[in-house]
């Protein structure tokens, strides 16, 4: 696996803020971490970022592009990856390398924002990962950092192919990576794709809210709609003692 080499003082508190800022959404008060834990969470943050994650044992992988090389590759096993990167994003942070031909390959081309619908590409790519799993190969899904693109087709296939609905699969990824959060637009999308392979009558496991709600105070305007369970992982962060998340 990938190394994390040390961070100068001046980039912990910056890795720290992103993070705390990753998994607590706005208008929900962050707890200020002093230098010690700064160094302890930032150091947490830069290490996820730079390691392939194993979702499920030895078949399925989450990660971003810098540990994707030959040689993590092979020390894994993996048969097969699913890169979900604009073009652009793979000459400029996929230039340095090459993946062996040995290795299947599938594109997923589009970039990290809401109004991208990724949901074109869930069942493509969920059999993709069903059918190397189901031969016997290992596959890793990446995207730039391995937090939104690659979370959400990952999650597109735990429904399809796994069966569990969208909350379950969310918690799963979650506690084998703690940074991913799929983009608000990517939520929705794997909420309307749950409803289609659970039934349009079923309750959808998670639900998009109001982060604001509850609070009179908030200006109705400056209000946006994010996933429950992102939510309720953020509520779970104690304001004196966030270090539980690493």
């Amino acid at each position: 696996m990938a190394t994390t080499s040390v961070l100068e003082p001046k980039q912990r508190h910056v890795f720290a803020r992103r993070f705390l800022e990753l998994v607590i959404p706005p208008k929900i008060k962050q707890p200020t971490p002093n230098m010690y834990d700064s160094q302890n969470l930032a150091m947490f943050f830069y290490t996820e970022l730079s390691e392939i994650s194993e979702i499920v044992s030895n078949q399925l992988y989450l990660s971003g592009c810098s540990p994707v090389t030959n040689d993590n590759l092979e020390s894994l096993g993996i048969t097969a990856v699913v890169c979900a990167l604009s073009e652009h994003e793979e000459r400029r942070m996929m230039s340095d390398r090459s993946i062996s031909e040995n290795v299947k390959k599938m594109y997923v081309r589009l970039i990290d924002a809401d109004f991208c619908d990724i949901s074109a590409h869930f069942d493509s790519a969920a059999q993709f990962i069903d059918d190397e799993i189901r031969s016997g190969g290992r596959v890793l899904v990446h995207c730039a950092a391995g937090i939104s693109r690659s979370c959400t087709l990952l999650l597109a296939y735990l429904m399809k192919y796994r069966q569990f609905d969208l909350r379950k699969s969310f918690n799963l990824v979650k506690a084998s990576r703690r940074v991913v959060r799929p983009n608000n637009g990517f939520f929705q999308k794997l909420i309307d794709y749950e409803r289609s392979i659970f039934g349009e009558d079923r309750q959808p496991s998670v639900r998009m809210v109001k982060h604001s709600e509850g609070d009179e105070n908030e200006d109705s305007q400056d209000v946006r709609l994010i996933p429950d369970v992102v939510l309720e992982h953020a509520k779970r962060v104690d304001t004196n003692d966030w270090r539980h998340l690493a």
